[in-house]
């Protein structure tokens, strides 16, 4: 069973605390400069709103949040049966899954990737309002493609909720955390697009039992 343990775990665990106290000490100094002013203590209660919301979905990652699906399924299982899941008489959710067999060595990877695209998913049923959806999954040169795309009403990326924001957040931060790279592609009317790309590192390299 592939478990997000041991050194990773515990220097995840270590990091995010590390993490935390610094974020605390800057937004104890700039609440000093909110209360001198004002009009900039909204924008300060949204950050630390949203530093608060990161660190608990790290906090979450490193002790090791785990999803069953993947004690038993590969990843390209795992996502088919998410997409399953998913789908209702409103939606369906297609799957382009090209992974070859042990592909993806770290677990660590594998899991990162169920988990953003379930967060995604999460936000397709919430929002989209879409009849169709779709994830993509390959690799090639090195280096694995994700993309989670929906088919509905898209959104102004400058105009995000606290919450939607926390959550594109977190899933970018998830991404950043082994190295990958985040794309966000959305317009109103345009539906919404996420594209993840991540270097394929041996195991050995990122975790040690």
């Amino acid at each position: 069973m592939w478990l997000f343990g041991g050194r990773v775990g515990c220097r995840a665990r270590s990091d995010a605390g590390d993490r935390d106290k610094a974020a605390e000490q800057s937004f104890d100094k700039l609440d000093e400069v909110a209360r001198r002013h004002p009009e900039a203590a909204d924008a300060l209660t949204q950050s630390r709103q949203l530093v608060s919301g990161l660190m608990d979905d790290l906090r979450r990652l490193s002790h090791g949040l785990h999803p069953h699906a993947l004690d038993k399924l590969s990843l390209q299982e795992a996502l088919r049966d998410l997409a399953e899941s998913v789908s209702t008489g409103d939606l369906t959710v297609e799957t382009e899954l090209d992974l070859p067999e042990a592909t993806i060595t770290s677990p660590e990877v594998t899991l990162i990737v169920f988990r953003v695209t379930q967060a995604a998913l999460a936000n397709v049923v919430a929002h989209a309002r879409a009849r169709r959806a779709r994830i993509s999954l390959s690799a090639a040169s090195g280096v694995l493609s994700l993309a989670v795309e929906d088919f509905g009403v898209g959104f102004d990326p400058g105009r995000l909720t606290l919450h939607q924001g926390i959550g594109i957040a977190g899933m970018r931060e998830r991404i950043a955390w082994i190295g990958g790279q985040f794309e966000l592609k959305t317009s109103p009317g345009a539906g919404t697009h996420i594209f993840v790309r991540i270097p394929l590192i041996p195991a050995s390299s990122k975790i040690t039992h």
